[in-house]
């Protein structure tokens, strides 16, 4: 088939390839385009962030006790009161024994020289009880360490000068009538204070001549020093 236009005779083989030759350059141009034009990155890189800034440690805070231990020489035993003896279904009980003694310090103790006092109570059963087999004397009873030359009234429990509390034992014999040594533990109420003194706790050994010696541990408060 032939189309005349503008006088002249183009066939449509003519016609296609003209317009693939046409065409071409056009594809050439926007393929380079793309190759040569630099690619957005994919990420783009972010300012590091600042640097944490350094913390300072708080100064450590300084002790607030420190333990101490003290000892102080008890001389003779000096009876005050004999107590009272009971005969009782269960067993035999003397209460209110009360002995008193001097004491010297031994070292670095919270007051040089003192009188040592105590009263206390002893049962021996005659029959196996809970926890109180035959055999042995159970003791409990009240104990106070005062400084020479105070003047602390007798019931006071919460003064520099003097030093109180309990007294706990299991002996072999009865600490009233009974000849040989012995030991009791001490220790004074829980957070019960002593001037700077708390959490006093220990022991008192007695010889056949009914002297011997006082032993504690104590924690002294140093936050009042330290400020």
């Amino acid at each position: 088939m032939v189309s005349r236009l503008s006088g002249s005779a183009i066939t449509f083989r003519e016609l296609a390839a003209g317009a693939s030759v046409a065409l071409l350059p056009a594809w050439w141009i926007l393929a380079a385009v793309l190759l040569v034009a630099p690619f957005p990155a994919l990420s783009a890189e972010q300012p590091a962030p600042p640097a944490p800034a350094a913390v300072t440690p708080a100064p450590a805070k300084p002790a607030a006790s420190r333990k101490k231990v003290a000892t102080w020489q008890i001389g003779q035993l000096r009876v005050l009161s004999p107590g009272t003896f009971k005969k009782l279904p269960e067993g035999r009980f003397t209460e209110g024994y009360t002995v008193t003694a001097p004491a010297r310090a031994v070292g670095d103790v919270p007051f040089a020289d003192g009188t040592f006092t105590m009263t206390l109570g002893s049962f021996t059963p005659d029959k196996d009880m809970p926890k109180q087999p035959t055999g042995s004397w159970y003791v409990k009873g009240a104990w106070r360490l005062v400084r020479t030359g105070s003047k602390v009234p007798a019931g006071a429990r919460h003064s520099p000068e003097a030093l109180a509390g309990q007294l706990v034992a299991k002996l072999p014999l009865d600490p009233v009538t009974g000849k040989g040594g012995w030991i009791v533990t001490l220790r004074t109420p829980k957070g019960a204070t002593f001037g700077e003194l708390k959490n006093v706790a220990g022991t008192l050994t007695v010889n056949e001549k009914l002297d011997g010696s006082l032993f504690l541990q104590m924690e002294e408060d140093v936050s009042r020093n330290s400020q």
